[in-house]
């Protein structure tokens, strides 16, 4: 109890320190949802994961206005960052970091040693997640630096150099996207807990260091257009009616079927007399390639709040 109430004063002043100078902040819980206001009832629009920094836009009592690198904007509580002045954001920069490649959740252990879980686990990252690491060869576990400074232990197979991600490779990101099967849908969803369906996407192209936009409707923007033969990957959009806005994106797999997430991660087939068609009108497909040229993507290796 006392180490407990020491954590918390401790994580109290170093908010409390660098809220004056914070023009950013940093994801310091597995996944942190952002709410359309600053409310806990407040419509969810998206989440953010921990590591990822975000600029602030203004502070609200509990609730802070905040700007991903994505620029998709929205309010999160102050229960899930720790700030980041300008000088850590430089020194966070410059160091050695880490990302959760794990599809399924990784677990940060207090104690390497220590068999078993229960009371040894620190934390539970889901994939993406960004920690401060250095990768030793030949061991089991690396020792990792959360955000808010906690120390722990995490599997060395579970994560990945930040700076050395791997090129894109869309039969992998379909292999990834199978791994997810049955995982529910949530709508502002966008980690591996649950998602809705332009999250499922853009958490899977996140592996490769690749940022596309939150919504469908802007994906559709990204990459480039695609009428026919179709490839492992490809993005489709569908909308509500023959003319509508686009609401819906999948990942083409192959034989005119998709994967998506649709009440929960699924595959679905093209045409109507499938058993498990979804009765959505089919309005195109886009083509995302891991190149500076590609419309609408940013990368993380060139992105200004990573390096």
């Amino acid at each position: 109890m006392r180490y407990f109430i020491t954590l918390i004063m401790i994580c109290a002043f170093v908010l409390a320190k660098g809220e004056d100078d914070a023009s950013y902040v940093q994801i310091s819980i597995p996944v942190a949802c952002m709410r359309e206001e600053g409310s806990h009832s407040s419509q969810l629009v998206s989440q953010t994961i921990l590591g990822t920094p975000m600029k602030v836009l203004a502070k609200e009592g509990e609730w802070w206005a905040l700007k991903g690198p994505d620029d998709y904007e929205g309010y999160v509580n102050i229960s899930g960052f720790v700030p980041m002045p300008t000088e850590r954001l430089e020194a966070w920069k410059n160091s050695r970091r880490l990302m959760v490649n794990s599809i399924r959740e990784a677990v940060v252990l207090v104690d390497s040693l220590t068999a078993g879980e229960g009371r040894n686990v620190l934390s539970s990252l889901v994939n993406g997640s960004i920690v401060e690491g250095v990768i030793r060869a030949g061991s089991e576990f690396v020792k990792i630096t959360l955000p808010d400074g906690r120390m722990g232990y995490i599997e060395t197979s579970g994560v990945a150099p930040l700076d050395s991600m791997p090129k894109l490779d869309m039969e992998e990101l379909i292999d990834k996207c199978y791994s997810l099967m049955d995982t529910p849908y949530l709508w502002g969803g966008c980690s591996t807990k649950s998602m809705d369906c332009s999250g499922l996407v853009r958490l899977l192209f996140l592996n490769y260091g690749l940022l596309l936009p939150r919504d469908a409707c802007d994906q559709f923007k990204t990459g480039t257009e695609v009428h026919e033969d179709l490839r492992p990957g490809d993005l489709m959009f569908f909308s509500t009616t023959p003319e509508g806005a686009i609401t819906h994106v999948a990942l083409y797999d192959n034989d005119n079927r998709y994967i998506h997430c649709s009440g929960k991660v699924k595959v679905s087939g093209m045409s109507e007399n499938d058993p498990d068609f979804s009765h959505r009108y089919y309005r195109g497909a886009r083509r995302v390639f891991d190149s500076p040229e590609c419309v609408g993507i940013k990368s993380i290796k060139s992105h200004s709040w990573y390096f």
